[in-house]
């Protein structure tokens, strides 16, 4: 999602507005929040629905290799330990991780 969807979701008046409201609530930049967001979703196909990260990655025309290198990224671990820690605990990765600074 570009940055200007997301500030007219959440009723800003550009991106440039949401990312100084980010900034002075100590909240981290969209993208890293986007990229959160993208590894929960997959985390909760493959909970819900069985879906390897690899087969979502092949139906959304994704090299997985992206995914692999994402996950690793944002949670610092790879996809096997996610796996293994599930929703759960990589929920509260999540809210460790972009909890505002103070």
């Amino acid at each position: 999602m570009a940055g200007s969807e997301a500030a007219d979701l959440l009723g800003c008046r550009s991106r440039h507005t949401l990312r100084r409201m980010l900034r002075r609530l100590g909240m981290p930049r969209l993208p890293l929040i986007e990229s959160w967001l993208l590894v929960l979703v997959w985390l909760c196909e493959w909970e819900r629905e069985g879906i390897t990260i690899c087969a979502g990655a092949m139906r959304d025309l994704v090299d997985p290799a992206y995914r692999y290198r994402l996950v690793r990224r944002v949670t610092d671990r790879p996809w096997r330990t996610i796996r293994w820690v599930r929703l759960d605990g990589c929920l509260r990765l999540f809210a460790i991780d972009i909890r505002p600074e103070g």
